[in-house]
């Protein structure tokens, strides 16, 4: 984001909002079935002394950090300034990407967990675009720590499917390396029905719509054939 141009981040939200929705939606009802943390929770001593982390030299400023409405901690929590003119685009894309925890009137906390980010992945956020966002967003540089997590959790989301035909079971992907990498899992590998008949043993490669590959390994032995 330039230091003069906050629409940018508008922009690049709004383009998203139809993959936000859904998401959020995920994320929300998940966190309905938690317990949220509110101001009057304070009082009961969820947070306390050892919950307190300085994070002033780990965490460097933005030169544009006034325009910028969240802060990214290195333990995966987040928090949005609720007061801040991007407030209600970054609220929409936090909710995409992770689960509300407390949303007092000024401050509002959301933790990214595997389980959101899922979420975001599997209606087709992109791992790039949660982290080019993200640093649009954020206050400060983000740490390596939540980079790190943040691609782990979905660089392999929603690359493969497990399907039924003919009474079993079939891995379906459009990523090769990820079905060797699944045939290379010890459980899945001791599972799989090989077809002595065909020379790749039931694994099969075929174009769906004239646009990239599917790769399916033959746990039936009958080559994936519907």
């Amino acid at each position: 984001m330039s230091d003069s141009d906050p629409e940018e981040v508008v922009s690049k939200i709004n383009a998203q909002m139809p993959k936000l929705a859904a998401a959020s939606q995920i994320n929300m009802e998940r966190s309905e079935n938690q317990h949220v943390r509110t101001e009057d929770d304070l009082e009961l001593g969820l947070d306390n002394d050892k919950d307190f982390k300085d994070y002033t030299k780990v965490l460097i400023l933005k030169d544009n950090h006034l325009k910028r409405p969240i802060y990214v901690c290195p333990d995966g929590r987040i928090f949005l300034e609720a007061f801040s003119e991007l407030y209600l685009q970054a609220r929409d894309f936090l909710i995409a990407i992770a689960e509300p925890v407390c949303r007092p009137e000024f401050v509002h906390e959301f933790n990214l967990s595997p389980y959101s980010l899922y979420a975001a992945v599997s209606v087709g956020l992109q791992t790039e675009e949660i982290l080019y966002v993200l640093d649009l967003l954020c206050k400060t540089t983000l740490p390596a720590g939540v980079k790190e997590f943040i691609t782990t959790c979905t660089e392999s989301t929603g690359k493969a499917m497990l399907v039924v035909k003919k009474n079993k079971y079939h891995i379906e992907s459009n990523y090769p390396e990820v079905v060797q990498a699944l045939l290379r899992d010890v459980e899945i590998k001791n599972c799989r029905e090989i077809n002595l008949d065909d020379e790749q043993g039931g694994l099969v490669t075929e174009t769906k719509n004239g646009q990239g590959s599917s790769a399916e390994p033959g746990e039936n032995g009958e080559n994936g054939e519907e």
